[in-house]
């Protein structure tokens, strides 16, 4: 996760208007950038613009909020209307320049006469604008009738997190099980026997267990915070190691299945039964690969280890109404 100085409050352009709005409804604007300079490092000449500038590395996808930052009327922060503030997400980000206006370093190592860096944004119609935006205008007779810039800026390093702390894993205790006779088998067969485990109910030290709901990749800033909160899902997931009916385990730490050097270090020492029950978690061909895990190419065993925590990870849901017999699913429980 990156944030970006530069990124905190970004100016509208005005195209040198006084009294500049971006009116109700609107689905694009102009952000003034700026040039970035590297201490020793001259600017070029700009034929055309470059993208060695402070807002580089905005994109598509980001969001911003459109917030009014002073009382267009007086200039005060105190008379900004909170109401004008509004999620947007961005379809597209364009950098060019303003094609009729300049502007002049007159000192330092770095002065000449500069190409206004300018990035054209747009986001999606159901993000339109719910009020006019001010960006720039006269203040009331009673404050001067001074001009008034920055009225409105946008803000960026927007994330869209969930609410909770990560906690370090840890073992939550043994699934237990019982071998059962199911038929008296025949004179050609012996009986059959079966593995059936018991409920595995463990209890989470925490409380508060964070629900969550995914953001898709097609939210749009209108709909940023109007999840359906039927539609979270507790944010735990359970890695099983798999083990022997006498209740031994393998002998591998939930910490070697996210470090890979840990990961093919622990497979040396593993005995050759707690190597054949792990290799019986993933395909032939991972199999395969997996019982030679040493040998591997670096990026290989990284995949290898990948693979075989997923083949062990049980994940949450609502219900296990649609879940199939082999699937994975565990449904969390509140008190």
């Amino acid at each position: 996760m990156h944030h970006y100085e530069a990124h905190n409050e970004i100016d509208f352009y005005t195209w040198n208007e006084e009294e500049c709005w971006i009116p109700k409804g609107a689905t694009a604007a102009n952000l003034l950038d700026s040039w970035e300079v590297p201490p020793g490092e001259c600017l070029p000449n700009q034929p055309q613009p470059v993208r060695r500038s402070a807002l580089s590395r905005l994109s598509v996808g980001d969001f911003l909020l459109i917030e009014e930052r002073v009382g267009p009327l007086t200039g005060e922060s105190s008379d900004a209307n909170e109401n004008h503030r509004q999620f947007v997400r961005l379809t597209k980000v364009l950098f060019s320049h303003d094609p009729a206006h300049g502007m002049i370093k007159e000192d330092g190592p770095h002065k000449g006469k500069y190409k206004v860096p300018l990035v054209e944004i747009e986001w999606n119609i159901a993000d339109k604008l719910r009020f006019p935006v001010c960006v720039s205008s006269r203040a009331q007779p009673t404050s001067g009738c001074e001009l008034v810039q920055r009225v409105s800026v946008a803000r960026g390093n927007i994330v869209p997190i969930s609410h909770g702390r990560t906690q370090e894993p840890r073992e939550i205790g043994t699934a237990t099980s019982k071998l059962r006779q199911v038929d008296c088998g025949d004179r050609w067969d012996d009986p059959e026997i079966v593995e059936l485990f018991d409920r595995f109910e463990p209890l989470i030290d925490e409380a508060k267990l964070t629900f969550a709901a995914p953001i898709a990749t097609t939210v749009t800033g209108s709909t940023f915070n109007g999840h359906d909160p039927r539609e979270a899902e507790p944010e735990i997931e359970l890695v099983g190691i798999p083990g022997f009916a006498d209740g031994r385990t393998v002998r591998l730490q939930l910490d070697q299945l996210h470090e890979t050097n840990a990961f093919v270090n622990r497979w040396r020492t593993l005995e050759d039964v707690e190597r054949h029950v792990l290799e019986d978690q993933l395909n032939a061909r991972d199999s395969s690969d997996l019982s030679r895990l040493p040998n591997q190419r670096p990026e290989r065993q990284r995949e290898l280890r990948e693979k075989l925590r997923e083949s062990l990870t049980w994940y949450p849901k609502r219900d296990l109404i649609t879940s199939r017999e082999s699937d994975r699913h565990f449904v969390v429980e509140n008190d």
